[in-house]
């Protein structure tokens, strides 16, 4: 299977460029979220900083 490189007009790749931005953003916004509802939850059971340090060490290398 052979790769051909596609030209784009500056106007197509500044769309390319916002779909992609706007999926970036949305992508962030939702990550945020998890680890608020996380540390939430991780507050609420009692858990040290050490412990809520170490979860978002693992969170952070699973991505």
């Amino acid at each position: 299977m052979s790769s051909k490189t596609v030209i784009l007009s500056s106007e197509l790749r500044s769309r390319v460029n916002q779909i992609a931005h706007t999926a970036g953003q949305k992508h962030a916004l939702d990550t945020r979220a998890k680890l608020l509802q996380d540390l939430q939850r991780l507050v609420q059971v009692g858990a040290t900083v050490q412990a809520i340090q170490e979860h978002l060490d693992t969170f952070e290398a699973s991505k």
